[in-house]
């Protein structure tokens, strides 16, 4: 299971002056996809797309978020933008849904032509 670190905070909840950190596990598109399946939605998680958050809820990207990195940990010790946040389902709420990301590997290859690398 990864851990990544993901900054947000809580629907409804005081915005914070300073950035707020959570850890949240990336999960696969078919767990993120059966989670949204048995919550009674119809969620399509393409290959663009990744997924985290715990079944349990309680930890989540929120409104505002939108963009915001979503970073994994390389065994190197060196951090890595994995994804950004893209939209999720009653953020943080506990219970409920993981976030969904958009994972930016998928788009590397125009990443990379955009900054010619």
């Amino acid at each position: 299971m990864k851990f990544s670190d993901q900054i947000t905070w809580h629907e409804g909840g005081v915005i914070p002056n300073l950035l707020q950190e959570v850890q949240v596990p990336i999960m696969s598109n078919a767990d993120c996809v059966e989670m949204f399946k048995d919550a009674g939605h119809t969620k399509l998680i393409k290959p663009t797309f990744l997924c985290a958050g715990y079944k349990s809820g309680g930890k989540d990207s929120c409104e505002g978020d939108s963009g915001g990195p979503l970073m994994v940990e390389r065994d190197t010790g060196q951090w890595v933008l994995a994804g950004t946040v893209s939209h999720g389902i009653r953020c943080a709420d506990p219970n409920f849904l993981p976030g969904v990301y958009m994972r930016i590997a998928a788009y590397r290859p125009w990443i990379d032509k955009i900054m010619k690398i």
